[in-house]
Protein backbone atom coordinates (compact mmCIF):
# COMPACT_ATOMS: atom_id res chain seq x y z
CA UNK A 1 0.00 0.00 0.00
CA UNK A 2 1.25 3.48 -0.89
CA UNK A 3 0.28 7.08 -0.35
CA UNK A 4 -0.25 9.55 -3.16
CA UNK A 5 1.19 13.04 -2.82
CA UNK A 6 0.30 15.87 -5.16
CA UNK A 7 2.36 19.03 -5.09
CA UNK A 8 2.15 22.25 -7.03
CA UNK A 9 5.44 23.97 -7.78
CA UNK A 10 6.67 27.11 -9.45
CA UNK A 11 4.92 30.30 -10.35
CA UNK A 12 2.63 28.41 -12.75
CA UNK A 13 1.72 25.72 -10.18
CA UNK A 14 2.78 22.69 -12.19
CA UNK A 15 1.26 19.53 -10.76
CA UNK A 16 3.58 16.73 -9.65
CA UNK A 17 2.33 13.38 -8.33
CA UNK A 18 4.44 11.05 -6.21
CA UNK A 19 3.94 7.61 -4.72
CA UNK A 20 5.17 7.51 -1.13
CA UNK A 21 6.12 4.52 0.96
CA UNK A 22 3.63 4.03 3.80
CA UNK A 23 6.41 2.85 6.09
CA UNK A 24 8.89 5.69 5.69
CA UNK A 25 6.95 8.34 3.73
CA UNK A 26 9.85 8.46 1.29
CA UNK A 27 9.22 9.08 -2.39
CA UNK A 28 9.10 5.77 -4.23
CA UNK A 29 8.27 7.11 -7.66
CA UNK A 30 7.32 10.31 -9.48
CA UNK A 31 4.30 9.68 -11.70
CA UNK A 32 4.17 11.07 -15.23
CA UNK A 33 0.76 12.58 -15.88
CA UNK A 34 -1.04 11.07 -18.90
CA UNK A 35 -2.22 13.03 -21.95
CA UNK A 36 -3.81 15.58 -22.06
CA UNK A 37 -2.59 16.42 -18.54
CA UNK A 38 1.13 15.99 -19.29
CA UNK A 39 1.21 19.57 -20.64
CA UNK A 40 1.56 21.61 -17.48
CA UNK A 41 -0.69 24.49 -18.47
CA UNK A 42 -3.19 24.52 -15.62
CA UNK A 43 -4.12 23.02 -12.29
CA UNK A 44 -4.78 19.29 -12.27
CA UNK A 45 -6.93 17.87 -9.50
CA UNK A 46 -7.75 14.39 -8.24
CA UNK A 47 -11.47 13.86 -7.64
CA UNK A 48 -12.24 11.86 -4.53
CA UNK A 49 -9.83 9.12 -3.55
CA UNK A 50 -8.08 6.28 -5.33
CA UNK A 51 -10.47 3.40 -6.05
CA UNK A 52 -9.00 0.02 -6.98
CA UNK A 53 -5.78 1.77 -8.04
CA UNK A 54 -7.66 4.15 -10.34
CA UNK A 55 -7.52 7.93 -10.10
CA UNK A 56 -10.15 10.31 -11.43
CA UNK A 57 -8.26 13.39 -12.63
CA UNK A 58 -9.43 16.61 -14.24
CA UNK A 59 -8.29 20.07 -15.22
CA UNK A 60 -9.77 22.88 -13.11
CA UNK A 61 -9.88 25.17 -16.15
CA UNK A 62 -11.65 22.48 -18.21
CA UNK A 63 -13.82 20.56 -15.71
CA UNK A 64 -15.39 18.49 -18.48
CA UNK A 65 -11.95 17.03 -19.32
CA UNK A 66 -12.15 14.06 -16.96
CA UNK A 67 -10.06 10.90 -17.17
CA UNK A 68 -9.88 7.66 -15.21
CA UNK A 69 -6.23 6.71 -14.93
CA UNK A 70 -4.45 3.67 -13.59
CA UNK A 71 -0.82 4.75 -13.01
CA UNK A 72 0.34 1.13 -12.59
CA UNK A 73 -0.91 -0.03 -16.00
CA UNK A 74 -0.77 3.42 -17.70
CA UNK A 75 -4.35 2.80 -18.88
CA UNK A 76 -6.49 5.91 -19.29
CA UNK A 77 -10.15 6.29 -20.19
CA UNK A 78 -11.94 9.49 -21.13
CA UNK A 79 -15.21 10.20 -19.36
CA UNK A 80 -17.75 11.62 -21.82
CA UNK A 81 -18.93 15.08 -20.86
CA UNK A 82 -22.56 15.22 -19.86
CA UNK A 83 -24.13 18.60 -19.37
CA UNK A 84 -27.86 18.84 -18.83
CA UNK A 85 -29.84 19.89 -21.89
CA UNK A 86 -31.26 23.19 -20.72
CA UNK A 87 -32.83 26.02 -22.64
CA UNK A 88 -30.43 28.30 -24.50
CA UNK A 89 -31.27 31.14 -22.11
CA UNK A 90 -29.88 29.26 -19.10
CA UNK A 91 -26.15 28.96 -18.42
CA UNK A 92 -25.10 25.60 -16.98
CA UNK A 93 -22.06 25.37 -14.71
CA UNK A 94 -20.89 21.77 -14.21
CA UNK A 95 -19.15 21.02 -10.92
CA UNK A 96 -17.46 17.67 -10.37
CA UNK A 97 -18.60 16.34 -7.03
CA UNK A 98 -17.45 12.78 -6.43
CA UNK A 99 -15.87 9.57 -7.71
CA UNK A 100 -16.53 6.01 -6.61
CA UNK A 101 -17.19 2.42 -7.55
CA UNK A 102 -20.62 0.79 -7.86
CA UNK A 103 -20.18 -2.85 -6.78
CA UNK A 104 -23.71 -3.80 -7.86
CA UNK A 105 -23.19 -2.65 -11.47
CA UNK A 106 -19.41 -3.29 -11.47
CA UNK A 107 -18.78 0.22 -12.79
CA UNK A 108 -17.05 3.44 -11.80
CA UNK A 109 -19.16 6.55 -11.23
CA UNK A 110 -18.36 10.25 -11.50
CA UNK A 111 -20.94 12.50 -9.87
CA UNK A 112 -21.42 15.88 -11.48
CA UNK A 113 -23.59 18.69 -10.17
CA UNK A 114 -24.90 21.22 -12.69
CA UNK A 115 -26.07 24.57 -11.46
Amino acid sequence: MCLLLSSYVGPEYHCNLYLLSCDSYEIKEKLDLPPPFHIQSSLIRILGSVVNGILCIYDIDKPLTVRLWNPATKEIKAIPSCVADLSHEVLAYPILHGFGYDYVRDDYKVIQCVR
